[in-house]
């Protein structure tokens, strides 16, 4: 979940990834007051979700991290994406022009 940003707006507030379990915050980076806007908070911690909202029932929003966030840094996670999917696309064009040639050759 690392540089995901979410506003919370008035009146709501954060919960960890289930209503009865407290965020586990274990180092504030930032904490500064914004005039008119209110207090801007940076953390780190480990959670698999965080939920914001009015209600602990309802939440409005959340951040949540996958497993593969955990096992390569984000980075890496772009650039394997971005090779699979080059890959694929020249598996499917490798494959449709041995097949157009197979197709002619009688």
């Amino acid at each position: 979940m690392v540089g995901q940003e979410q506003e919370i707006k008035r009146n709501q507030f954060l919960m960890g990834e289930k209503p009865d379990t407290p965020l586990n915050i274990q180092l504030i980076r930032h904490l500064q007051i914004v005039p008119k806007k209110g207090i801007e908070a940076r953390f780190s911690g480990r959670t698999k979700q965080i939920q914001i909202g009015l209600d602990q029932d309802f939440p409005v929003s959340r951040i949540q991290g996958s497993w593969l966030d955990g096992v390569l840094p984000r980075d890496a996670i772009i650039a394997l994406f971005s090779f699979g999917a080059a890959t694929v696309v020249n598996l499917l064009s490798w494959l449709f022009s041995n097949a157009s040639k197979s197709e002619s050759n009688p």
